[in-house]
């Protein structure tokens, strides 16, 4: 090659080296170039994580320029996420479908900024059409079923011909037969089986009577069981209303306008805790008919302290404790009303049930007319940010009857006469939704996920499992 050919071949080569190595070093410090608006701008990415791991997406930005498709890859060591580089900063439209199922998808607006990964970690398809198993508890006609608030795993019926049983592990135990019983009414068939906190002891209510059982001591009249009170205590068994401690199986309180009263069911005594009318009681805490919620222990009844006054006179409550000093409290009317560092809010007026996360981060509140919320207590951040009292709207399902949160309280699932409705809970749009269809559901016994239990029209307890 000739010193002429070499010295040109030098300054080609000189001028390309200085043209692309400031782009290696630019686009190495994340910056891209934005031919539309024709300018260098720093780049960002969007993370997604999902569950099941195998899926394909499809990136569509909100300039029209080409959309992007790739595959997620499996990792071994489980769940690894997708990270999507190289994104000019502007909002995209994200699809996610699994590959097992191409009839459903994820879809979320998610906005990307400079040098800035956006995550969207929470995404998990349930089992559209899952498989159902089904037990038949019984050959007979079931009347009424109920489950102890603790012990999900026992379900507790009753039969037309007035029959007890409990139903476990795949098993049926007749408990007591109210034929047998000197006293009860035979006409009468049982209306509803109030369970203590594991189920282990129960009351059994007809019309006109009703019945206590203790477990190791007996099936007895509540008339007769609870005699010496009534006599005592110059009241009824109408104006008395009977409810089990939350933790103590052998601990029921009654609850009339004179007072307060617990029972000791292993020395069959009681006592008096309080002289205030109670409208409302859990753990160590109660609401009177003054409107104060108070701090007590039913086994001291100089421990009774007033906590707050609420100005909530009249009604039933329920009262869930949130901590220390907060509480949820709903009345029988649906007026759902929230007590939080020391103040007094109603949340709404036509509540049909409220639930409150594990964490106390949030709580999750359904109206009759379906319509279904989060409100958030504390700021919490995971892959955006809720500030403390902020309220997300979720959706809406016809026959509304309770939900269940999932996932670390990043899903709700919401029951209805015969589906679930699962949403996902990220107020980024659109909040996605999915429907899955289990046939009439009578009445849901148990959510343990990823699992759920629930008797059909039939009274047949069937489960299964819609998560991944």
């Amino acid at each position: 090659m000739s010193p002429k050919r070499r010295f040109v071949l030098f300054i080609i080569l000189t001028g390309l080296f200085f043209i692309v190595t400031p782009g290696i070093i630019l686009f190495s410090q994340g910056y891209l170039f934005d031919w539309q608006k024709f300018r260098l701008v720093q780049a960002g990415g969007i993370f997604v994580k999902t569950l099941p791991e195998e899926v394909s997406l499809a990136v569509k930005p909100e300039s029209g320029t080409k959309e992007k498709k790739l595959a997620s890859k499996k990792s071994l060591l489980g769940p690894a996420g997708t990270l999507i580089k190289s994104l000019l900063p502007q909002k995209y439209l994200v699809t996610v479908t699994p590959l097992d199922n191409q009839n459903i998808s994820w879809q979320k607006e998610l906005e990307v900024s400079p040098l800035t990964v956006t995550k969207a970690s929470r995404i998990i398809f349930p089992k559209t059409n899952p498989e159902i198993s089904a037990i038949a508890m019984t050959s007979s006609s079931i009347n009424l079923v109920s489950l102890p608030e603790k012990n999900k795993k026992t379900v507790l019926y009753a039969t037309e011909d007035n029959k007890i049983f409990s139903f476990e592990n795949s098993t049926s135990s007749l408990i007591f037969d109210l034929k047998s019983l000197t006293g009860f009414p035979k006409a009468e068939k049982i209306t509803e089986l109030s369970l203590s906190s594991s189920g282990k002891n129960f009351i059994a209510f007809s019309k006109t009577s009703g019945v206590i059982h203790v477990k190791d001591k007996g099936t007895f009249l509540i008339a007769s069981f609870f005699r010496i009170f009534l006599k005592n205590e110059k009241t009824s068994l109408s104006q008395t209303r009977l409810v089990w401690h939350p933790e103590n199986d052998n601990v029921l309180f009654a609850l009339n306008q004179k007072g307060g009263y617990f029972f000791d069911l292993n020395t069959q005594e009681y006592s008096k805790f309080t002289e205030k009318n109670i409208l409302g009681l859990t753990n160590n805490y109660f609401l009177d008919s003054s409107g104060e919620i108070n701090n007590f222990d039913y086994t001291d009844k100089t421990a009774e302290k007033k906590i707050f006054e609420t100005g909530l006179k009249s009604g039933r409550y329920q009262i869930s404790l949130i901590k220390d000093t907060d509480f949820l409290l709903k009345n029988e009317s649906g007026e759902l009303f929230l007590i939080f560092k020391n103040e007094l809010k109603k949340i709404s007026g036509n509540v049909s049930f409220f639930l409150l996360s594990f964490d106390g981060s949030r709580f999750v509140y359904g109206t009759e007319s379906g319509e279904i919320f989060v409100y958030f207590l504390k700021d919490v951040f995971d892959d955006l940010a809720y500030k403390e009292n902020e309220i997300l709207e979720l959706g809406r399902v016809e026959n509304l009857k309770t939900g269940y949160l999932a996932n670390h309280n990043w899903h709700l699932i919401a029951v209805s006469n015969s589906a679930l409705a699962v949403f996902e809970i990220d107020k980024r749009l659109p909040i996605n939704q999915y429907e899955i269809q289990l046939g009439p559901i009578s009445k849901i016994i148990e959510f343990a996920e990823p699992e759920i239990r629930w008797l059909d029209q039939n009274q047949n307890l069937k489960s299964a499992k819609i998560f991944p």
